[in-house]
Formats: C-alpha cells, sequence, structure tokens
C-alpha cells in the first residue's frame, strides 16, 4: 500500500466512537468494561469519558515505538520524532512538541511524523530518515508575526518584532481557524538568547484570528507575554492581521 502525503490524516480523539470501537474490539479488559453498554447512545457519554481514561491508561504504559525519524531543534540538538504504536492505534511523540494522534493507521501517524521532520530537518541530509519523495500535504503550521505586549501597549503594532513558525495538528488548525479558544503547549526559540522556554500559545482570545504567545521562564517566575499581530496558516499565502487589542 502506497502512502499518499497529499491527503490530510483522520485524527481522532480518545472519546470518538470509532477509536474506541477499534480499541474495545482488540483489548479484553476494555471488552469487559464496556459488555452491554451502548457506547454510540448520547446518555452514555460518561461512561464513554471513562473508557477513553481507560484506554489513556493503557495506551501510555504498553505503547511501544514502530518507527523513529530525526529532527533538529532550535536549540541545535536531534531529537527522536516516535511513530507509537498500541494494538491499533497510532500517535506521534516528538520531543517536547505536543503529542500528535490518535489514528488508526500506521501510514496516517507516519505522515504527521514526516510533517514534523520536514519542519526541523538535520543539518546533514544523509543523516536524515528517508522521506517519500511525493509531494507533500497541505502543512498544518501556523505562522506568527509577533511584538512584545510592552510595545503592543502604546499601539506599536505595524512593525512586528519577529516571527516563528509553529506545528500543529491538522485538528488543532481547524478548531483555530473556525475561531474555537484554544491554548497550545510548545517549545519556543528565544528571541534574544539561544535557548528553548515553555510556552503557552492562547488562540482566539480575543476573538476569531487573534493570538499571544506566554513565555514561562521559572515556576514563580511571571510570564513574558508576546502579542500576535499577524498570522499565516498552512500553505496559504494570506497573512491575516489579527484584531485589534485595543478599540479606539
Amino acid at each position: 500500500m502506497t502512502m499518499n502525503l497529499d491527503e490530510t490524516p483522520r485524527q481522532y480523539g480518545l472519546s470518538d466512537l470509532p477509536l474506541l470501537e477499534v480499541a474495545t474490539r482488540s483489548s479484553a479488559y476494555l471488552q469487559y468494561l464496556t459488555f452491554g453498554v451502548d457506547l454510540s447512545h448520547e446518555e452514555n457519554a460518561e461512561f464513554r469519558a471513562l473508557a477513553a481514561s481507560e484506554l489513556l491508561d493503557r495506551i501510555e504504559e504498553e505503547a511501544e515505538s514502530v518507527e523513529t525519524l530525526m529532527g533538529l531543534g532550535h536549540d541545535g540538538e536531534e531529537f527522536s520524532i516516535n511513530i507509537m504504536g498500541w494494538g491499533p492505534i497510532y500517535f506521534v511523540d516528538a520531543g517536547e512538541l505536543d503529542r500528535i494522534g490518535y489514528f488508526l493507521t500506521p501510514d496516517d501517524a507516519r505522515i504527521e511524523a514526516v510533517h514534523i521532520a520536514e519542519c526541523f530537518p538535520l543539518s546533514d541530509a544523509d543523516e536524515a530518515a528517508p522521506i517519500p519523495t511525493k509531494q507533500p500535504r497541505s502543512r498544518a503550521t501556523i505562522r506568527a508575526w509577533y511584538t512584545h505586549d510592552l510595545i503592543a501597549a502604546n499601539g506599536h503594532l505595524d512593525q512586528p518584532s519577529g516571527d516563528i513558525e509553529m506545528l500543529v495538528s491538522a485538528l488543532n488548525l481547524q478548531r483555530i481557524r473556525a475561531g474555537e479558544v484554544l491554548d497550545l503547549a510548545g517549545p519556543w526559540a528565544d528571541p534574544f538568547e539561544d535557548r528553548l522556554e515553555g510556552a503557552v500559545w492562547r488562540f482566539n482570545m480575543r476573538g476569531p484570528g487573534s493570538a499571544s504567545i506566554w513565555l514561562y521562564g521559572g515556576e514563580d517566575e511571571e510570564p513574558e507575554i508576546y502579542e500576535v499581530t499577524s498570522m499565516q496558516f498552512g500553505n496559504d499565502p494570506t497573512v491575516y492581521p489579527a484584531p485589534p487589542i485595543f478599540q479606539e
């Protein structure tokens, strides 16, 4: 079977019925837990959440690496991009990036892993894991132009301090573009120091198309906040200005 990189892989949540049904068929424990329960019935939503929680515990304890690609982080260190499998369920773990998944085929998981490897390529192409040569699918990334919140407070939004590209799952990209309020954690290359920091991107807090980046240097430190002035989504060449931070 040939992997088609032009297609966006189907990603599921742990409580999504198709994934739960497949997981239940492959696990004696989950079959016992859900015996006699119609998971598709809306009145059993809480029980479905319980089954999803039990499934997560099994995945955390029993998932094994299926394949590993390599990427080069902003700090110059290589990191592993692992395609993980538990029975018929697959996901991608890649260093400090958010887990991506879950998928019902290894090919779908590998499309996401290859995408991460393309976003964080090794400096020596000979060391990189082989990547299919087909035209890659539309990239699930967000490029954001940002400025420090102190500058933003004075209304200087037309000259951003810099820009950064963030890798997201295809599902989260759709949610963000639809205007859903969403927080995503991920690594951030400090624009002033050569290091990675923990960051939380907060989308659509001021309305659809808005975002801010919160940098956390330490447990007791106040976060540094960067206001996003405009964004570009995936392969869409349009640059979308963020809603005004301050209304006249």
